[in-house]
This record gives structure tokens, C-alpha cells and sequence, in this order.
């Protein structure tokens, strides 16, 4: 999706043009305010972490939750990942099998996860769950979902981009969110800012838990050059890492073992 300009601009125009949507943005808001009033979120039979932003638009979900399941793995889990599968057809619930799936059933996103372990794709999110705990996994990770109600989540963790994390502040279609930041922070566990570059400022009044880089997405050397099915992607791409230094690295680790000591 491409943002629209006044999403992110503070001039005099851009604050018009998002005042002229504000009648849809507060009926979009009520909206989502209303199906979480009148959810009664299933529990899953097993923890379920679930790495989300409070804004359209990418800030680093997928290799977040990349990055989550190999500490997981690391610790002796068996995490699976549970996901929608925006840009396919498919609704599942279905596990899914690169050599069968292409971009078209499944997505981008979900054949890049598949690479880093077994992917349950189901928009209808309790029944994903349990396939995933009926296959073998021990803990779910969602890389998407943050304001999906119909699933009790254990662990929520909010990723922001910690140059910009609210736009203009407004939420959708008058600015970039999918819900009041304040809303979305109330509810997470944990924050992450994700800083882009280096110099990059903690973003202010979010009291994030941990900050992390991203570097940019980078095609392994290792196997072929040919394309996954249907994807812009080669089958050896590697999505943008959390660029993250030995401190964060052993904090979270450390608060995320914590976490699951808590849930035996």
C-alpha cells in the first residue's frame, strides 16, 4: 500500500486533507472499538505471542518473529508461526508447503516464514492455533494480528519505527494507524522501537522496553537464485534483520526465558 502524502506532513494541506476524513477515520475507529467490546477471545492450548505495530504499513513483524522463534528454538520450544497470509487466496486453516503454495495461495510473507519453520495460514485465528498445537507446536507466533481480538494472546509485543511511530497521529484513513498508539501500548507487553538508522531517537513518550536496528534485506549465498512460486522474492532471500547488538540480544532472550519459565 502506497501511504498517502499528507500521512506524514504537518503543513497546513496535509492537516486539511486528513480533517476531511476524520468523519471515516472516527467511524473506522469505532468500528474496531466495537468488535473488541463484542469478542470473547479463545484461549489456545498453548502460549501465543503476538508481534504487531499499530500502524499500516511495514516495520519489521516478519523478521521480528523470525527472530523470536529462533530464541524460542534455542531454548528447546517448538514455536510454529500462525498467520493471515495477506495477498493470498487461500483461508485455511492450512499448513503451508512452499513446494505446493506459491505467492498467489499464500502470500510473500508467509512462504518467507516457511523457510524459518512450519506456518499455519488461517484468517479465522482460534482454528489456526489449534492446528498448529495439534501439529506439533508448543508455542505460536503470530506476525500479525495485533488487533485481531478472536485470539487471547500471552505475550503481545509492539514493534514502532522509532524515527516516526504515529505519522500524523490520526488513525486510518486520516493518518497512518490502525488504532490509537496509546491504545495499542496499553495493551503490549513488551515495546520494541525499531530504529532504522543508527542515530535514529528513541521515539518520545513511548517508553519502549528495548530498541533495535534493521539492516536492509540481503539474498543468502548459499542455494539457488531461482524464485519462490509466484513471489517477487528468490527462494534464498532474507528478509530485513533486527540489527541487534550483544546487550539487546541478552536482554531479551533473558526477558522472553523469564516469560516462559512463567507459562510452565
Amino acid at each position: 500500500m502506497r501511504e498517502p502524502w499528507f500521512w506524514r506532513s504537518d503543513a497546513i494541506a496535509a492537516r486539511v486533507a486528513a480533517g476531511a476524513l476524520a468523519p471515516l477515520a472516527l467511524a473506522y475507529d469505532a468500528g474496531q472499538r466495537l468488535r473488541r467490546a463484542a469478542a470473547a477471545p479463545a484461549e489456545a492450548p498453548g502460549p501465543v505471542i503476538c508481534i504487531g505495530n499499530a500502524t499500516l504499513g511495514g516495520v519489521g513483524k516478519t523478521p521480528f518473529a523470525i527472530l523470536v522463534s529462533r530464541i524460542l528454538r534455542q531454548a528447546g520450544r517448538a514455536p510454529w508461526f500462525l498467520t493471515r497470509g495477506y495477498g493470498g487466496r487461500l483461508k485455511g486453516p492450512v499448513r503451508i508447503a512452499p513446494e505446493h503454495h506459491g505467492a498467489e495461495d499464500v502470500g510473500d510473507e508467509a512462504l518467507l516464514l516457511a523457510q524459518h519453520g512450519p506456518v499455519i495460514l488461517s484468517a479465522d485465528r482460534p482454528r489456526g492455533a489449534r492446528a498448529a498445537f495439534e501439529g506439533g507446536a508448543d508455542t505460536v507466533i503470530m506476525d500479525d494480528g495485533y488487533q485481531n481480538p478472536t485470539l487471547r494472546k500471552t505475550l503481545s509485543i509492539l514493534l514502532v519505527d522509532a524515527a516516526d511511530p504515529a505519522g500524523n497521529g490520526r488513525v486510518f484513513p486520516s493518518g497512518p494507524l490502525r488504532e490509537p498508539l496509546a491504545r495499542a501500548r496499553a495493551r503490549a507487553d513488551m515495546v520494541v522501537a525499531v530504529k532504522r538508522r543508527a542515530d535514529d531517537p528513541a521515539p518520545a513518550g513511548l517508553d519502549a522496553d528495548f530498541q533495535a536496528g534493521s539492516r536492509p534485506p540481503a539474498t543468502s549465498r548459499r542455494g539457488g537464485s531461482s524464485r519462490l512460486r509466484g513471489s517477487a522474492f528468490p527462494r534464498n532471500f532474507s528478509p530485513p534483520s533486527p540489527m541487534l547488538d550483544s546487550n539487546f540480544r541478552n536482554k531479551f532472550r533473558l526477558r522472553i526465558t523469564m516469560f516462559f519459565r512463567g507459562t510452565r
